[in-house]
């Protein structure tokens, strides 16, 4: 008997707190034998999460599907233990935050000029980011961009950014 974990979309070992994280256990008897009450149960951190029995005939392959959804950040080591079997992974628990930090506030123009506002975008979360920027609330008629328009950060990491307001009638 022979079982593997799998985590859906398991790119990345992050979970971002407030999220529900989705765990797939593939399981398979490689036996020509039937298999009766085979119990699988997932540890979270060495503690008893969740559990189950499963029936397998020769050569059955059977998937089990449980959600988790951590309380703290930190990191957890989550196990599926299947007879004397096992199967690990490491998840963070991670938090998403940005900070902006910009010089002009307030910048008088006339029609048709255009004004510029450099601002630093921050990465304060503890995991990997993409900050898509867009404005809301001026005038249709206004026109705006940012440059960059779409910044990717690590934590930690900050990137200067400049919004471009030509002013229209």
């Amino acid at each position: 008997f022979v079982f593997i974990i799998v985590v859906q979309s398991w790119v990345v070992s992050t979970i971002i707190l407030g999220d529900i994280g989705f765990f797939k256990i593939e399981m398979k008897n490689y036996g020509n034998d039937s298999v009766d009450s085979v119990s699988v149960q997932i540890l979270i951190n060495n503690e008893s999460y969740i559990s189950s029995n499963f029936n397998f005939t020769a050569n059955e392959t059977k998937e089990w599907i449980f959600s988790w959804k951590p309380s703290k950040l930190g990191g957890y080591n989550i196990t599926a233990n299947a007879q004397s079997s096992f199967k690990g992974k490491y998840v963070h628990v991670g938090y998403f935050a940005y900070s902006f930090d910009y010089s002009a506030i307030h910048q008088s123009a006339n029609l048709g000029e255009t004004k510029r506002y450099d601002f630093t975008l921050k990465n304060e979360g503890d995991v990997h980011d993409n900050f898509s920027l867009a404005l809301n609330g001026i005038p249709n008629n206004w026109n705006y961009n940012f440059e960059p328009n779409l910044v990717s950060l690590w934590p930690g990491e900050s990137m200067n950014v400049t919004l471009i307001i030509t002013i229209n009638n």
